[in-house]
């Protein structure tokens, strides 16, 4: 019996306002690429083989070629750190293992899945064990952006205009979603949407133009480096 064909998921208008969070945090992180010789630390450190997988071992083929983040980006959605991406927040790894992860924290990930590691990925228990420790030790030495209160507020007053337009356009999307299914004019559509979204759209466009404002240059101070970050960081 032929199995039934897979058609898309639905995306959800309020998923979308998150990726669109995460993707400005991205925007005003410091990227700084590694070099070869910090990657060929890094698998020393490991005590993985160059252009293996830091979780598992395993050579990394060009197609299951992946970098994965100790700390995700996303992680600034609250609190006074913001992590971004460079040497010590990154891991080689392979497309298998970043897939067996998904948005699992790194420690979690590695903990819950030990039978994974030793029965399908074949590692040894000394060296998964040993991994482990490494990764524990990576995880709390990560280098992060020390966020000063004004930063905090600033993204805290952003997203919370994300999440409520978030929640508006959701709302409103269904309001058409069902006209459109009823055949109702576009009209009865149309009134249904709340007039505050004006309001928050102003604070929006208010707080972006802020935000590229190439004359605001704040050196920010990241934490194990002496190197300032400099940048209209929130």
């Amino acid at each position: 019996m032929k199995k039934s064909k897979k058609i898309p998921t639905d995306t959800s208008v309020k998923s979308r306002f998150g990726h669109l969070k995460t993707a400005i945090l991205s925007s005003v992180c410091p990227r700084i690429k590694p070099s070869d010789e910090e990657w060929k630390y890094r698998y020393k450190f490991f005590n993985v083989q160059d252009g293996c997988c830091i979780y598992c071992g395993q050579e990394i083929t060009e197609q299951s070629n992946d970098v994965d983040h100790l700390h995700p980006i996303s992680e600034g959605y609250k609190g006074d750190r913001l992590y971004f991406t460079e040497i010590s927040n990154l891991i080689p790894c392979c497309h298998t293992c970043n897939l067996k992860k998904g948005n699992m924290n790194v420690i979690d990930f590695y903990t819950k899945c030990r039978n994974y590691f030793l029965n399908e990925r074949h590692m040894s228990v000394d060296d998964y064990n040993d991994r482990l420790i490494k990764l524990k030790e990576a995880y709390d030495n990560t280098r992060y952006i020390q966020l000063l209160s004004e930063d905090q507020q600033m993204r805290d007053k952003l997203f919370n205009v994300f999440d409520r337009l978030g929640d508006i356009v959701s709302n409103v999307t269904k309001y058409w979603g069902g006209y459109l299914k009823s055949g109702t004019e576009w009209e009865r559509y149309n009134s249904d949407i709340p007039d505050s979204i004006e309001d928050d759209l102003k604070l929006f466009q208010k707080i972006c133009d802020l935000l590229c404002d190439d004359s605001v240059k704040i050196p920010r101070k990241t934490i194990g480096t002496d190197t300032p970050v400099s940048g209209g960081l929130f």
